[in-house]
């Protein structure tokens, strides 16, 4: 299945056997679409938005919130002490 996020056209094989799949609401959708515009306006990387992409198609929400809390573990800055 081809989809359409942001512009980006996202390959990716719709998986109706999975019964925690479940689609997002139109709302829910553009919260999504608004999330990844600040994203991009922040300068973030792809392998960040593209679990958000895929939210509702091909992986459920505790999939991409595992994918952005491990996101976010690998990514946090440095700190001093």
């Amino acid at each position: 299945m081809i989809d359409e996020c942001k512009g980006k056209t996202v390959v990716s094989p719709l998986d109706l056997s999975n019964p925690d799949i479940t689609k997002l609401t139109p709302i829910q959708y553009r919260i999504v679409e608004e999330i990844i515009d600040a994203i991009d306006i922040l300068g973030g990387k792809n392998d960040l938005t593209t679990p958000l992409c895929s939210w509702g198609d091909t992986l459920t929400e505790g999939q991409v919130l595992e994918m952005l809390i491990e996101w976010n573990n690998a990514n946090k800055p440095l700190q001093c002490l």
